[in-house]
């Protein structure tokens, strides 16, 4: 398996104080850290229009990122083009992909939120149309071949993106969505299945696995599955079982996800009050390693999958109780690659 890290775009509940370009640093820091721990990749959510998101534009965060970093995959999870011009696209994310040296993955994802589309006076009910269409003009474009497009939203004349993206025929593209009908638009198109898991228990994440996959078989296509956790290493299994139930009894993003339409409403459900929710990896070095071990297993996920980490989120932990569960990342990927390696994690 690979191993990913997310940065968080929001600023926690309680650090209202905190500047733009304090928080920015942040995240330049903790990629950084990320690539120190040896994770293979690092990725970004896309946010708009909210007082706490700080870095709302992904690809010129990933932009920055990449200038501070060497050796990890960049990548979106998940932006969601309908309110991007596919031209405008098609030139940016090019252009990172050369500035990166070729690390970039490009996740995307038809949309869930309508304030998102009204920010940009974009309408929300054409999403997936849009999406469609962006995904055929992106193959097109990335050629570097100059080309008129008829499609119905976005028709060009004369269009040529330059210069072409490293990596032949374009960044890999990984599909966003839970419901059959994006399952079966990612199987597809051969491109990967990206999943976000909160609130959702590991059978459930299984059964969207399976289903990708048998559909991957039904049109002799293949890509990697992402599958994206909540998570947080501390120094003991207490402390951190300690840090996240505190941060859990603050969380609303299940429900809230659910009601949005970007989860089933019968996959949310509230985390038990005592202990952490059975989807999210909680632990010392030791415990973490071994949960990853076991949902590498229980989601059948092979060497080209991935498993990502988050350590924070609107309601926590802090951002220094977030930065040493990332540097005791590193020691639980050493013990997931080579069991028989010892790494030290972090002093406390």
């Amino acid at each position: 398996m690979r191993f990913g890290f997310m940065v968080d775009t929001h600023r926690i509940a309680g650090a209202e104080d905190e500047t733009a370009e304090a928080f920015f640093a942040g995240l330049v820091d903790e990629a950084r850290t990320a690539e120190a721990a040896g994770v293979d990749g690092i990725f970004v959510p896309e946010r708009h229009a909210r007082p706490e998101t700080l870095a709302p534009d992904p690809l010129m965060l990933l932009t920055a990122l990449a200038m501070a970093t060497s050796t990890p995959r960049l990548g979106t999870f998940v932006l969601q083009p309908g309110y991007y011009h596919p031209a405008h696209l098609a030139e940016q994310t090019a252009l990172l992909d050369v500035v990166s040296g070729g690390r970039l993955v490009l996740g995307l994802g038809s949309g869930y939120h309508r304030g998102y589309f009204e920010h940009f006076g974009t309408p929300f009910e054409d999403r997936g149309a849009r999406l469609d269409e962006t995904l055929a003009f992106l193959e097109r474009a990335w050629s570097a071949e100059r080309f008129d497009w008829a499609g119905p939203i976005w028709p060009t004349r004369g269009t040529l993106v330059m210069p072409a993206p490293v990596q032949a025929g374009g960044p890999p593209i990984w599909l966003a969505g839970t419901a059959s009908r994006a399952i079966r638009r990612a199987a597809r198109r051969s491109c990967g299945l990206a999943l976000m898991t909160v609130g959702t228990s590991v059978e459930r994440i299984a059964e969207w696995i399976a289903e990708y996959r048998a559909e991957c078989r039904l049109h002799a296509t293949a890509g990697p599955v992402a599958a994206l956790f909540d998570g947080f290493i501390g120094a003991d299994d207490d402390e951190a079982e300690r840090v996240w139930a505190e941060v859990s009894r603050r969380d609303d993003r299940a429900a809230f996800y659910s009601e949005h339409g970007m989860l089933p409403a019968d996959a949310a459900s509230p985390p038990p009050p005592d202990r952490p929710s059975g989807n999210v990896v909680v632990g010392g070095v030791e415990a973490v390693a071994r949960r990853l071990g076991e949902l590498g297993e229980a989601l059948g996920l092979g060497e080209d999958d991935w498993l990502i980490l988050k350590f924070r989120t609107l309601a926590g932990p802090s951002r220094a109780d977030s930065m040493a569960a990332l540097q005791r990342y590193g020691a639980v990927l050493d013990r997931v690659r080579a069991p028989g390696l010892t790494r030290s994690a972090p002093a406390p």
